[in-house]
C-alpha cells in the first residue's frame, strides 16, 4: 500500500505509486503543464509564496522551468536566483524551509502561486513575511508638528484669503 506525505505533494512520491504506465503517463501530463507556463524572455516566471494555512503572503521569487521541476519533485521550494545566477532552496542554508502543500497557476499561466507550510521566518530579514511594511508607515510614526504647515497647506488656504464675491481679506 502506497501512502503519500500528509504535508506535501511530492511529485515523485505521487508517481511512484502508480503502475509504470501511468506513471509514465503522468509524467508526460506533468510535462505539458510546465511546458504551458508562459516564461519571460529570461526563461523565468514570478511566483507569489503563500502561506497554506494563514493565508498570508510570504514572499516572492523567481522559477524557471528547471526549479518549478524541482520543486514539484522535492516538496521543497526551489528558486532561481537573478543575482547569484544559480538555484536555491529555501531554507537550505538557514533551516527556514517551505514545505510545498500545493502549486497553483494563473488563467494567463504567466505566474505560480506556491502554497507552503512555512518553518521559520520567510524573509531574509527575520521577519515572518517579506510583506512586513506598509505604504505610509513612516508618515504614521511621526508626529504631525514635524510637517511644516506651509508644505502641508497651500497659502491660497492661509488666512487673510477671500472668497469670490466677498470682501474677506479685500483693502480699501
Amino acid at each position: 500500500m502506497c501512502v503519500l506525505s500528509s504535508v506535501s505533494i511530492v511529485i515523485d512520491e505521487w508517481l511512484s505509486c502508480l503502475p509504470p504506465t501511468l506513471s509514465h503517463m503522468a509524467q508526460q501530463w506533468l510535462q505539458e503543464e510546465i511546458d504551458a507556463v508562459k516564461f519571460d524572455e529570461n526563461g523565468l516566471v514570478t511566483v507569489v509564496v503563500q502561506d497554506a494555512d494563514q493565508f498570508d503572503v510570504l514572499m516572492v521569487a523567481y522559477m524557471d522551468a528547471e526549479a518549478l521541476r524541482r520543486t514539484l519533485q522535492t516538496g521543497k521550494t526551489c528558486f532561481w536566483s537573478r543575482s547569484r545566477q544559480d538555484y536555491w532552496v529555501k531554507g537550505q542554508t538557514s533551516g527556514n524551509i517551505q514545505s510545498v502543500v500545493d502549486v497553483r497557476y494563473d488563467c494567463d499561466s504567466d505566474a505560480l502561486l506556491v502554497l507552503v507550510r512555512q518553518h521559520g521566518v520567510a524573509c531574509h530579514t527575520g521577519d515572518r513575511s517579506c510583506f512586513s511594511r506598509s505604504f505610509g508607515e513612516g508618515l504614521r510614526q511621526k508626529p504631525l508638528s514635524s510637517f511644516a504647515v506651509s508644505r502641508v497647506v497651500p497659502d491660497a488656504l492661509h488666512p487673510p484669503f477671500s472668497l469670490p464675491g466677498s470682501s474677506a481679506g479685500a483693502t480699501s
